[in-house]
């Protein structure tokens, strides 16, 4: 028999569960609550772990009204495969995005290493900057292609035109690659930036990082480690919902849990892995109980006049609307949104920002401003379909040609709302491969 939720039983510290339906699951979180959700959003913190779909996080935390959003390990890399070390000696490094920044000098010193003792390292990036500088070899993929490479070195789909359409890679790239990781598997160190792991099809990304058996390196600017519990039960929280988090159940936050006086809602379909803190646990696909749950409290967008989900197949129904945001993450016939994302054709992404960062210079690919009648140091427009700011145009050769790129996350960041689902909620920089752009020469006057 298929258990659809659990409630605790006994004492927090416990572990003591028994199962309910869904529906009893439903009414006991809906009573819980829908008080908090009408009066307080506020007073409820939702935590999403690195298997969580966080497009769904943001728009479900920002139609509840709450702001408190946060993830079991560093946001932008929520997505990240846990670093693992296997292999006794590496022969082949394949780096997704820069793979090196500040607070990677553990990472920085195993690959120089790897380096002296002869391992061939290859760059998969857009931008020609950090690791790719270093690289035997820069592959100048389209962002987000990076999970049609992976199907291909893992075997999972072919090495053809229609997989690596959108990549920028052309054929023969990757069959040279496909070769490269044939012939050292086993011996394969994998490090990748955390721009990867940011974008929507990060989670996929990260699940065929684990299939190719390869030693993982942490993400170049993040710690690997969960922030502590405790920093997130303020005073003024009455609720915890984890989303395919391991958070709570993370040896030195359990404590804080224990004491913490109101509810814990877990959505995870591995309860069984539950120690104990949850005070009701969804079992089963999480996304769909939390589209369930939002139709209960009645959610903007997720509910009807009548209290019923518009999405009645659950996350697989609200697939298309994340779609028009990333056309790559999901298959869709032709609409509207998609023909007008042939009228934003750039994917702009950042550096991570730091001191001295010139945030007004936007760099370009020399032939493709060519092709466009742009020149260096040109005042531009970058802008989506309702928001646009002014740039200085600089050209570089070294970087693909449907990109631009900007240094801080100052400027791309001006071009969505706050509440925008492609928001990295921890730095407030644009999710760093989901936002479509054009790019339009100025007036030399103001409008």
């Amino acid at each position: 028999m298929t258990v659809e939720a659990l409630i605790r039983s006994g004492s927090r510290s416990g572990g003591k569960f028994q199962p309910i339906g869904m529906e009893e699951a439903l009414r006991t979180a809906t009573m819980w609550l829908s008080t908090m959700v009408h009066n307080s959003p506020d007073d409820l913190t939702l935590c999403v772990g690195r298997d969580a779909v966080f497009q769904l996080a943001c728009d479900w935390a920002d139609k509840v009204g709450t702001k408190n959003l946060f993830a079991d390990r560093a946001l932008s890399a929520a997505n990240a495969p846990k670093p693992r070390a296997k292999n006794k000696e590496t022969k082949l490094v394949l780096a997704f995005g820069s793979g090196t920044g500040r607070g990677a000098r553990d990472t920085q010193t195993k690959l120089a290493m790897m380096r002296k003792s002869g391992a061939k390292i290859i760059s998969i990036n857009p931008v020609k900057t950090g690791l790719s500088v270093l690289a035997d070899q820069w592959l100048a993929i389209r962002p987000g292609g990076d999970e049609a490479v992976l199907q291909a070195l893992t075997g999972q789909k072919p090495c053809d035109y229609n997989l690596l359409a959108n990549t920028d890679l052309s054929v023969i790239d990757m069959e040279r690659l496909v070769r490269e990781v044939d012939a050292n598997r086993g011996n394969i160190t994998i490090i990748a930036g955390r721009g990867v792991f940011a974008h929507s099809n990060g989670s996929q990304v990260s699940a065929l990082l684990e299939t190719l058996g390869a030693d993982i390196l942490p993400a170049a600017d993040h710690t690997n480690a969960p922030h502590n519990i405790a920093n997130l039960l303020s005073d003024d929280c009455e609720a915890l919902l984890c989303m395919n988090s391991s958070l709570p159940w993370h040896a030195h936050s359990r404590q804080a849990l224990e004491d913490f006086e109101g509810r814990v809602i877990c959505l995870s379909d591995q309860p069984a892995g539950f120690e104990t803190c949850a005070d009701l646990v969804f079992c089963g696909k999480a996304e769909d109980n939390l589209i369930a749950l939002a139709a209960r409290l009645g959610t903007k967008g997720f509910s009807d006049v009548e209290g019923n989900s518009p999405f009645a197949n659950g996350y697989e129904d609200y697939i298309p609307m994340g779609a028009k945001l990333s056309p790559m993450l999901h298959p869709v016939q032709p609409t509207r949104e998609i023909e007008q994302s042939q009228d934003f054709p750039f994917h702009a992404i950042t550096q991570k920002a730091h001191d001295g960062a010139n945030r007004s210079v936007v760099f370009m690919n020399t032939s493709k401003a060519d092709f466009l009648g742009l020149a260096h140091k040109d005042i531009v427009w970058v802008k989506t379909e309702t928001i646009k700011v002014r740039a200085v145009l600089a050209l570089m050769d070294n970087m693909n040609q449907n990109t631009i790129w900007s240094w801080g996350g100052t400027l791309f960041s001006k071009l969505m709302p706050e509440s925008n689902p492609l928001r990295d909620a921890t730095t407030g920089q644009p999710a760093w491969f989901d936002l479509k752009v054009a790019v339009e020469k100025a007036k030399t006057s103001p409008e």
